[in-house]
């Protein structure tokens, strides 16, 4: 599941509008409804911990190894890494699905 999926099913499950969740870890609303719809994914590792912390699971569980990749690129470098780094993933998947 993807980390838009599992925001936006948790948030759901916790009875949580997108408005309430944004007051909660401190973003903007428009965040959240990023976070869920634009495959954007928090710029820092403390709004993974808060997110964990309100849906009640491990931090881990929010993260896959492409979300952590995409994470650690945009904290270094910006919105240009992150973008960057979306990219390369893409490039691969394709690669290894046979493409070019």
């Amino acid at each position: 599941m993807k980390f838009s999926e599992k925001v936006k099913t948790m948030r759901k499950e916790k009875g949580l509008s997108q408005e309430a969740l944004a007051e909660i870890i401190n973003v903007s609303k428009r965040t959240v409804q990023n976070y869920e719809t634009a495959d954007m994914y928090p710029k820092s590792r403390e709004i993974y911990g808060k997110l964990a912390s309100v849906f009640g699971v491990d931090v881990n569980y929010l993260l896959t190894e492409e979300e952590i990749f995409v994470a650690e690129a945009a904290e270094r470098y910006g919105k240009s890494g992150e973008m960057d780094a979306k990219e390369l993933i893409g490039n691969i998947s394709a690669l290894f699905a046979g493409g070019e």
